[in-house]
């Protein structure tokens, strides 16, 4: 048995686009996983070095689909988040499949608003909350989801020269100092969110 898990960041914080992840291995493989938490109860130098190991020694079980906050508010001009995450999975499970070369397989997605449409999209899918506290393969895709999360939000900071805010309580400074120096809101923020449009 293969079980594809996946998982995704960014989603609620007003910085970035969101990052979707998908990895999988078998039962048998699952023992060599133990340690791993999943990415809401680990640091972030933890994740870097965690997701970092994964991706070097794992390069054909994982796939990430990284849409930075340009591409975000490109796509939500003309769609709602669900569909961007559905869109995003299903991209994942098409990449993942053929890798799999297993007839007996099953596909873990942590739930999110929306997200039961995806069962109907084939019968081994399967959408459940906290998913990533039954198995492994969705805390492993928590964490690599993570890892170009952080990504991107590093990368962001040094375009601006500040340094950007997780989530979505504490970015008021942020977000002023882009209105201040005159910077494209759509290349570093969620522009439809609220706290944001008050900015705008």
């Amino acid at each position: 048995m293969i079980v594809i898990g996946c998982d995704e960041a960014l989603k609620g914080d007003t910085f970035g686009g969101i990052v979707c992840a998908g990895f999988f291995c078998t039962k048998e493989m699952e023992n060599e996983f133990s340690g791993i938490l999943e990415s809401k109860r680990m640091t972030d130098n933890k994740i870097i070095l965690t997701a970092e190991r994964l991706i070097e020694q794992y390069p054909d079980n994982f796939f990430v689909v990284d849409i930075d906050a340009k591409k975000y508010n490109e796509l939500i001009a003309n769609q709602t988040m669900t569909e961007i995450l559905n869109a995003s999975y299903i991209q994942i499970i098409t990449q993942l499949l053929p890798r799999t070369k297993q007839n007996e397989l099953k596909i873990v997605i942590d739930e999110y608003p929306g997200s039961k449409v995806l069962e109907d999209y084939a019968n081994n899918i399967v959408v459940m909350q906290k998913a990533e506290s039954h198995y492994i393969q969705v805390a492993i895709a928590s964490v690599i989801a993570r890892y170009y999360a952080l990504k991107q939000i590093e990368s962001l900071s040094k375009k601006a020269n500040i340094r950007i805010p997780l989530g979505s309580t504490h970015v008021s400074d942020a977000l002023q100092f882009l209105k201040d120096n005159n910077m494209d809101f759509t290349e570093y923020t969620k522009t439809n969110f609220k706290n944001v449009r008050l900015f705008l």
